[in-house]
């Protein structure tokens, strides 16, 4: 644990020493897209989609992957009760305990499963290759950033995000089963 600790607070005083005001500003916008409204607001417009689309499979497995973050992702914070970074590192203000991050739990949970859902409507296209690889870059590279920006910004340690990302992987794991294997249908 304290091998962890050591390495969470040398990490946080490199991204100190490298940050710039452009990068910085430019992070603050990046990490609003893991925030719980927005990510409450697209999965809310998401699960009409589907709905819409009579994916009610995916419906269910999406409305289990969020709910699932955000109930894991609040226990255990309540739980850990670790306090966030302080002093000069920390750009915005949060009165929410640190580990784990919310934000990357969410982007990988919310993101992950819409890369699930656009690989799996997109898979009888042609060009099938192309939108996987598109589809796969493009959304890492997102959910790396959300997380890599909580960083930058102060407001994490590097152990929180990697629990985030932990946390939000598995529950995304859950909710595509359960989308995966659920048998509901709409009624006629």
């Amino acid at each position: 644990m304290q091998q962890i600790l050591a390495f969470d607070a040398q990490f946080e005083h490199f991204l100190y020493t490298i940050r710039e005001p452009w990068a910085l500003s430019f992070f603050l916008h990046v990490t609003d897209l893991g925030n719980g409204f927005v990510i409450a607001a697209l999965g809310l417009i998401t699960i009409i989609l589907l709905y819409r689309m009579e994916r009610i499979r995916d419906m269910i497995g999406l409305i289990t992957t969020l709910l699932c973050t955000a109930v894991s992702v609040e226990v255990v914070k309540i739980l850990i009760q670790r306090p966030r970074p302080g002093g000069v590192m920390q750009v915005i203000s949060d009165s929410s305990y640190s580990f784990p991050s919310g934000h990357a739990a969410a982007s990988m949970a919310f993101y992950g499963f819409l890369m699930y859902l656009i690989l799996k409507l997109t898979k009888s296209k042609p060009h099938y290759k192309i939108w996987r690889a598109v589809t796969i870059t493009l959304g890492s590279l997102l959910i790396l950033a959300i997380g890599f920006s909580r960083l930058y910004i102060g407001v994490h340690f590097p152990s929180d995000v990697i629990a985030g990302y932990l946390f939000g992987g598995v529950c995304l794991f859950i909710g595509i089963l359960i989308a995966k294997r659920s048998h509901f249908r709409i009624a006629k």
